[in-house]
């Protein structure tokens, strides 16, 4: 199972693990998405917690610029 793993990680089955990754990424911002506009009113993503929503891009963010990016 230890070598199963680690063969995906390097991706050296490209093509197919390239793309059921890049589904599966889009499925996840997708939910993530969705979840923001579930609750109405105090609890929406207008509220205090509108903090944790601008803080997960901003992380990355943040560190490409002061690292010089790619």
């Amino acid at each position: 199972m230890l070598r199963s793993i680690n063969w995906l990680h390097l991706n050296r089955g490209k093509e197919a693990w390239t793309l059921f990754a890049d589904l599966f990424a889009g499925g996840l911002v997708f939910l993530a998405i969705s979840g923001l506009f579930m609750s109405k009113g105090r609890q929406g993503v207008l509220c205090w917690r509108s903090f944790y929503v601008a803080a997960g891009p901003a992380i990355p963010i943040t560190y490409l610029v002061a690292s010089g990016g790619p």
